[in-house]
Formats: structure tokens, sequence, C-alpha cells
């Protein structure tokens, strides 16, 4: 449980200090940005949610299970195979989607119905992936960026 906060912790440090030294065009940096912000967030909410299910193996296994597909989203992007994620983006939503797609085949497989946490972690993923196209396009991603540069 230490390791996780320091995750975040560490994942907002390293957003913030990209964004000072404007590491991307404008356009790919607001993407950036709102889809970081949205999984440190959503990996926080689902992380401490396993923490309080800890005596609840299954459920804590699988939200720990969609926190860390959601966490390795960034590292996907760079994946030779994706290449440029804009150019690519069926290969990039295929290749990370495929992790969730698993664990809901294995649900099926081994219990012949999708546990709640299963369908609560892939909803929330599937939820951060429409909702980041709205969030980078929002002011409050510009004005954030624009702030921050200015700081």
């Amino acid at each position: 449980m230490v390791l996780a906060p320091l995750m975040v912790i560490t994942g907002f440090a390293t957003l913030i200090g990209g964004i000072k030294r404007r590491f991307a065009p404008s356009f790919v940096l607001q993407i950036i940005t709102a889809q970081d912000i949205l999984i440190l967030c959503l990996f926080s909410f689902l992380i401490a949610w396993a923490f309080l299910a800890r005596r609840d193996a299954p459920t804590h296994k699988r939200l720990v299970l969609c926190a860390t597909f959601l966490i390795i989203i960034p590292a996907i992007a760079r994946w030779p195979i994706v290449g440029n994620v804009s150019e690519n983006l069926g290969v990039f939503y295929t290749s990370v989607n495929s992790f969730p797609a698993l664990l809901v085949v294995y649900d099926l497989w081994t219990r012949h119905a999708l546990h709640r946490a299963t369908i609560w972690g892939v909803a929330l993923m599937i939820a951060l992936q429409v909702a980041v196209p709205v969030l980078a396009q929002s002011a409050l991603i510009g004005h954030t960026i624009a702030w921050l540069q200015r700081t």
C-alpha cells in the first residue's frame, strides 16, 4: 500500500514536469494531460477500493488487475507496434482493451458470469476512454496547462 500512493505522486510530478518543459505540441499535450489525470485518479480509486476489499480475494484481485491495466496505458502507447498513436488508434485501443477483455473472458470461463468488480472496473475503463477526448478539449485542461507553463 506504500507503492500505490507513491506511483500517483510520481505520476503527477512527471506530468507537471513534462507540461512545464512543453515536451509535446499543444494538442498532443492536452490529450496526454487529460488522459494522465483521469488514469491517475481512477487508479487511485480502484486501488483504494481494492484495499477496502482486501478480505474478499476475488474482488481484491480483479480491482488490482483493473488498476494495473490502467496504469500501463502510457507504456502501451510507446510500444513499437503502436507507433504514432494518432495514426494507429485502432492498434492502440485494441492493445489497451485486450487486457480487460481477457479478464472478462476469464470470468465467463471460470464463473460463467461476470464478477461485480470486473463489471465496474471494465465499465470505468471504458468511461475513461470516452471522457479523455472530451476533457482534452475542455477549457479547464487548456487553462491548467497554460497556468503550469507560466509558473
